[in-house]
């Protein structure tokens, strides 16, 4: 006898799904994914503060809501695939968690008044990956678009999607497309990009294999859909918008590296550091301020052999928490990077780095707010001011 689902343990709770058989069989359109990577990196990235209420839009096995669960007064999980649900509510149960409810209908129509696909290629009856009215990414610039109306002030919505880049467009360009006039701060950090032919063939490999020619034939359509949509390259990674009134601001990262570890926190620092470096546009805005580095930022020096003692090599500073692996610095900045002490502002630093080097103080101003923002931008440094 084969057990009807799968129950797979992850991290502290209990997850039920399809087995991924169930793809060949007659329900295959109505298949459940089990947690996979892009669910983890969807876990690391998200914010985790007490709320009193979140949504988890296109739940799937709903392992979101599950973790969401713990810090959260309420969660509601809504998918237009009823087994979702299904699987979402049972391993609430299983798991012992009560204040989780469940709710079938499209994008945000479950909760009005008070279940994005994120394959960008033509249609195969999946409900968890395609959507059939919307081709390319016009899916998610519709969730993006209607998520201000479910947002209160303060409000996040973060998710993980791939939008396309098209002949004669930058993908910037096509993004900010998305975001105007939302009412919304903006990040957006892309992890990768793929051309048309590698992104059609990792589709491939997860599609389960049949024969030869069915095979040309998916390779085939897919990139017959691409040249029809003039597509030259697939982005994917996080969008993260904040309902906030008044004037505000949208961030493209173009370098970010892979995150390590759950990276929620960073994602929060970063809103509050982009606000400081948005509120002191000049440097005499920013020498008023005061910053200290997180607890988990070190500083890592290297040391080689030269002329039989150890000569210092290199610093840089790094953050397990963060978006950037690594920070180079010059010894003298790694220097002054360590006076910052939540207390003193940045004007007293700049004096104190002037009186040291015996030079005025205009001359180290513009260098050391550069060397600031840098950080900033980075989550090397935090506001000690009150918000």
């Amino acid at each position: 006898m084969t057990a009807p689902f799968r129950v797979r343990p992850f991290r502290d709770l209990l997850v039920v799904s399809d087995h991924f058989r169930q793809v060949l069989g007659p329900k295959a359109a109505e298949h459940v994914l089990t947690v996979n990577p892009a669910a983890i990196l969807m876990l690391d990235s998200t914010i985790r503060r007490p709320f009193a209420s979140v949504l988890d839009l296109g739940c799937g096995n709903g392992i979101q809501a599950l973790v969401a669960a713990a810090h959260c007064v309420s969660v509601t999980a809504t998918d237009i695939n009823p087994r979702c649900l299904f699987f979402t509510r049972l391993s609430a149960e299983l798991n012992g968690l009560g204040n989780i409810e469940c709710l079938e209908g499209d994008l945000f129509a479950p909760v009005s008044g008070r279940t994005p696909p994120f394959i960008l290629g033509p249609s195969e009856g999946l409900v968890y990956a395609h959507s059939e009215d919307e081709p390319l990414d016009g899916f998610c610039r519709r969730l993006v678009r209607g998520a201000p109306e479910v947002l209160a002030e303060g409000g996040f919505l973060q998710m993980i999607c791939e939008w396309a880049e098209v002949e004669g467009e930058p993908w910037t360009r096509r993004l900010e497309g998305w975001f105007g006039g939302l009412g919304c701060d903006v990040w957006v950090m892309p992890l990768y990009s793929q051309t048309p032919e590698s992104y059609t063939q990792s589709k491939l490999l997860d599609a389960p294999w049949r024969s030869e020619d069915d095979d040309a034939g998916f390779f085939e359509q897919w990139m017959a859909f691409f040249r029809a949509h003039r597509v030259t390259a697939m982005h994917g990674g996080l969008i993260a918008l904040r309902r906030r009134t008044g004037r505000t601001w949208a961030k493209f990262m173009t370098h970010a590296d892979r995150p390590r570890g759950a990276f929620g926190d960073a994602v929060h620092r970063g809103f509050a550091n982009r606000d400081v470096l948005e509120a002191c546009p000049a440097d005499a805005d920013l020498l008023t301020r005061r910053f200290a580095p997180p607890p988990s930022v070190r500083l890592i020096a290297a040391h080689r052999a030269q002329g039989g003692t150890w000569g210092l090599d290199s610093v840089r500073l790094v953050h397990p928490e963060g978006l950037f692996a690594e920070f180079p610095l010059r010894p003298d900045a790694a220097d002054f990077c360590g006076r910052f002490d939540g207390v003193r502002p940045l004007s007293e630093l700049a004096h104190a780095l002037a009186f040291r080097a015996g030079v005025p103080v205009d001359a180290v101003v513009p260098e050391v707010c550069a060397l600031t923002r840098e950080l900033l931008e980075r989550g090397y440094l935090l506001s000690a001011d009150p918000a």
